[in-house]
């Protein structure tokens, strides 16, 4: 498998735990800003579809970036609203 595989796989197992997480507490399920952040993962997940169903396959890196970034400002916002401020990450450093 190569890099981008491996990190999609990494990826998808890291967010299904999030939602089993997310689903259990329903304070934090119904939370706007949690819901904004899954709905921006569910968009940076598609430009990977293609390494479900085959390998090796091709991956829009300027899309997924763009989608990241987005990702990330939603997830900042999410644990700034539910109050954990120190768990803000800057896209550039990840």
């Amino acid at each position: 498998m190569n890099k981008a595989s491996d990190d999609y796989t990494r990826f998808f197992a890291n967010f299904h735990s999030f939602d089993v997480y997310t689903y259990m507490d329903p304070n934090i399920n119904e939370n706007d800003a949690v819901q904004a952040f899954q709905a921006k993962v569910q968009q940076f997940n598609e430009p990977y579809t293609p390494l479900r169903v085959k390998q090796p396959a091709e991956v829009e890196s300027k899309q997924s970036k763009a989608l990241f970034e987005e990702a990330v400002e939603a997830f900042n916002t999410m644990v700034t609203n539910l109050g954990a401020e120190d768990k803000v990450v800057d896209a550039r450093f990840l």
